[in-house]
């Protein structure tokens, strides 16, 4: 896979920390990310504004707007498989650049 850069969770967008909760990595442009994971985030960064839609809602969200760079068509799941830190895991599969910003 070459490079992988992993992605922890940030305070305040900007301030990440290390030690914080791994939500995923980037290798080669491809970005993924632990879905359980990155939901809790994005739970808790909402605070009191809480997401109003489950995990599994997000991901099929994510699936109808294009946003999955790929999907587990043999399993018919939006997960797929993927070895990261040396242990097979179920992740989200997009691209890191369609969710970058036109700056």
């Amino acid at each position: 896979m070459g490079a992988v850069l992993f992605v922890f969770a940030a305070d305040e967008f900007e301030n990440v920390d290390a030690a914080g909760a791994c939500i995923g990595c980037i290798a080669g442009g491809e970005l993924y990310l632990a879905s359980a994971r990155s939901y809790e985030v994005a739970q808790q960064t909402a605070g009191t504004e809480r997401l109003q839609i489950s995990e599994q809602t997000l991901r099929h969200r994510l699936h109808s707007q294009g946003l999955l760079a790929g999907i587990d068509a043999g399993r018919q799941t939006l997960q797929v498989r993927r070895t990261l830190e040396g242990c097979p895991r179920q992740v989200l599969h997009l691209k890191a650049r369609d969710l970058a910003g036109d700056n």
